[in-house]
């Protein structure tokens, strides 16, 4: 794996539980890095302790616990990945009711309490997206991630925001859950057909985050996704070829509307229009997964290699 990062990090992540957070939080400990983060449960942090990430309990919206985590790992570079917990595979449901700005908050206020030197906030493409009537119930959420990323922004520490596609990737539960749908025949939304929406393959997410930490970046919103849009329903559909399942149906409206909740079936009709260029300049970074199917290719090729070793 190729190392960005030269000088030892001490790194303190949220939302470990994602897709993203793991990621990143196990390439900087291939590379040396001191890792900390945020975990919910015991077996979570069993597990990260397996790989030298130290595991840590705190509140998320509580700027003493964070700040007694953070200066209990004397980490200096803060990653804010608890927003991504719903930012999986949209037919999955999610909850999007987190205090997304009360989450930045409380972490930038520890950052002015610690040694933070630095602080990467991560939020969402649809984030930058078009409001309409056709999307008018997402107003809420995109409006709480807009607030979060204006409260990173302003951090007594240099900061940064990078807007995340959809994040998927081998641990990924949402993943999991989408394969299990597919195999026995569930019924599920596959969601929007024609309006495409961000993707990134959650090592590539890390890869950027690494090099945002590498850097200092600061000061600057970067959408990092895939250098292909595709629409939900295309996703699904390629997740199924690619597997020899069954490629679902559309559903009708009445079942769509039971299969997922009101404001990701919003979200996914927000008209987006992500790019990658503005990233690949600050950053030096670019897409390892250029589109759906080389992630896809690669989660599955993992997933077999999982497999192999358990047998």
């Amino acid at each position: 794996m190729t190392t960005e990062i030269v000088q030892v990090q001490s790194v303190f992540i949220t939302g470990l539980n994602t897709a993203a957070g793991q990621a990143l939080a196990l390439r900087l400990r291939a590379a040396g890095h001191t890792v900390a983060g945020v975990v919910t449960s015991s077996d979570e942090a069993a597990w990260y302790r397996r790989f030298g990430v130290t595991p840590a309990y705190a509140v998320l919206t509580r700027p003493g616990e964070l700040r007694s985590a953070i200066q209990g790992t004397a980490a200096t570079i803060l990653v804010n990945c608890a927003a991504q917990e719903s930012n999986h595979v949209p037919h999955i449901p999610a909850s999007w009711d987190a205090p997304l700005a009360d989450y930045a908050e409380a972490l930038e206020e520890a950052a002015a309490q610690t040694q933070a030197e630095y602080l990467l906030h991560t939020s969402f493409s649809f984030a930058g997206g078009h409001l309409s009537e056709e999307n008018e119930g997402a107003e809420d959420i995109v409006h709480a991630a807009q607030a979060a990323e204006a409260i990173a922004l302003s951090a007594s520490v240099p900061s940064a925001v990078l807007r995340f596609g959809y994040t998927y990737g081998p641990s990924d539960k949402a993943m999991v859950a989408l394969r299990e749908a597919l195999r026995i025949g569930r019924p599920l939304n596959a969601g929007e057909e024609t309006i495409p929406a961000g993707w990134i393959y959650a090592p590539d997410a890390a890869a950027a985050m690494a090099k945002a930490i590498e850097q200092r970046v600061s000061g600057v919103t970067l959408d990092v996704v895939d250098d292909h849009p595709q629409p939900p329903a295309e996703f699904v559909r390629m997740f199924a070829r690619m597997q020899g399942l069954g490629v679902p149906g559309r559903v009708p409206l009445f079942f769509r509307r039971m299969l997922s909740t009101e404001v990701q079936r919003q979200i996914m009709k927000i008209e987006t229009h992500p790019a990658n260029t503005a990233a690949r300049e600050a950053l030096g970074w670019e897409p390892r997964f250029r589109n759906i199917e080389a992630g896809l290719d690669d989660l599955l090729l993992q997933w077999r290699a999982a497999m192999t070793v358990q047998a």
